[in-house]
């Protein structure tokens, strides 16, 4: 809608059967809009929600009816729901304000549900820190008695601070909820730890004046080339838990099958032949297998996405031509992300004919055809992807006498380096 915002409306029909309970049937309807004032930096965000009967659940509403108690019971069923956020900047170093509003109708009673909430975000010299406060209020006029009002009040205050002075990626944390129920802090530990920091970890204390009592937990999660796994030990005064988790993705496509980290909705296969253990730029514990293959298990569909290889990462038998492709998927599609990789030895190889460096800007052409590389200074060209042995076309004019081919050869102990040093003549 250009200068006038966003809008949009969406349909949903959902089947659910819950646990002990019938299949239910149900639609809802979405009413999306959104508005930017960039120049006063701020953002005004509207949605409407109508449900059209009484048998619409969510996933998560299933999901939870299995996965809880066997007292579990189904949660009240929405009529609708408005929702209302506006987000304002405050200018540069003074954090930012959100203000929102949620209501909710049911249609199971006579009542509605009201959630008022302001909270403040900033941050200094690396310390961010927020605070927020929430009028929630439940209205029920069923009762005999008539009308009947529940209302708590909830103030909130949350601190993160870095300690990368004494240990890498590590915060100290702290957070304060107070409501009708008590107060309840949590002081805690947390970072990341081995290389691309694939294990995160935390560790956190509870004291709380409520019923609950004080407790403590520590968790770790590891996120790998083929899965996730993740363990944790959590303790209060009624319990000790212990759990440990194991999960990942398997895609079958053309070229065999390839395992994963979990898999979203949207997701992007690699294909870079010959650059096994190459990360993945910007995705935790994502690197190509003994293939070259990898997945990246989320992706944004209907936007470009940038898979970018990190190069720094490569073996140092490969290389690849261009090291990111953009690919814009649908939703829930497996878009391939292909790129044309070079696997051989990296050489500085200076080429001369008659005793004289070849021209600047002259074209290189490898034996296959399908490298082209470009003459620098004193002769001096990188190669890459290259054979043991072979032949270098090279032309800088359109006369014969203007090309010449080089036919070169590496040892076996000059392929130890990284970075071969070679010459060649050009006849």
């Amino acid at each position: 809608m250009g200068d006038l915002g966003a809008f949009s409306v969406d349909i949903t029909r959902a089947k659910a059967l819950l646990k002990k309970q019938h299949a239910s049937t149900g639609q809802s309807w979405r009413v999306r809009y959104s508005k930017d004032f960039s120049k006063m930096g701020t953002n005004f965000m509207l949605a409407g929600y109508r449900y059209n009967s009484k048998g619409f659940y969510t996933l998560e509403d299933t999901m939870e009816s299995y996965t809880r108690s066997d007292d579990w019971s189904a949660p009240q069923q929405r009529r609708a729901r408005t929702e209302a956020t506006i987000d304002q900047t405050l200018g540069e170093g003074w954090g930012s304000v959100t203000l929102s509003l949620v209501k909710e109708t049911y249609w199971s009673q006579s009542q509605d549900m009201t959630s008022m909430s302001v909270s403040y975000n900033n941050s200094w010299h690396g310390v961010s820190y927020s605070l927020s406060y929430s009028l929630n209020k439940n209205t029920n006029d069923s009762n005999e008695d008539g009308e009947s009002v529940t209302q708590d009040n909830q103030f909130a205050l949350s601190v993160s601070v870095p300690l990368d002075h004494w240990m890498h990626n590590t915060w100290a944390t702290y957070n304060l909820n107070n409501t009708k129920a008590g107060t309840t802090q949590n002081i805690g530990l947390n970072g990341t730890a081995l290389q691309g920091d694939n294990l995160s970890w935390n560790i956190q204390e509870g004291l709380s004046n409520s019923g609950s009592g004080n407790s403590t937990n520590l968790n770790a999660d590891y996120k790998g080339t083929y899965g996730e796994i993740s363990g944790g030990v959590s303790q209060d005064k009624n319990q000790r838990n212990v759990n440990v988790g194991l999960q990942g993705g398997m895609v079958a496509h053309a070229n065999g099958i390839t395992l994963s980290q979990p898999l979203g909705d949207t997701i992007a296969l690699v294909k870079a032949p010959g650059t096994h253990g190459t990360h993945i730029t910007n995705q935790t514990g994502v690197k190509t297998d003994f293939r070259g293959y990898t997945v990246v298990p989320f992706v944004t569909a209907y936007r470009h996405n940038t898979i970018a290889l990190d190069t720094e990462t490569l073996p140092d038998e490969a290389d690849v031509t261009h090291a990111a492709q953009v690919v814009t998927p649908t939703r829930g599609a497996v878009v391939r992300a292909s790129f044309n990789t070079r696997v051989g030895s990296r050489v500085l190889m200076t080429l001369t004919r008659q005793g004289k460096p070849l021209p600047f800007g002259a074209t290189v052409t490898t034996g296959d055809k399908d490298s082209e590389f470009i003459v620098g200074n004193d002769g001096q060209t990188y190669l890459s992807g290259l054979p043991q042995h072979g032949t270098l076309s090279v032309s800088w004019g359109q006369d014969a006498s203007e090309s010449c081919v080089a036919e070169y050869r590496l040892t076996d102990e000059e392929k130890k380096t990284s970075i071969i040093n070679a010459a060649a003549q050009c006849h």
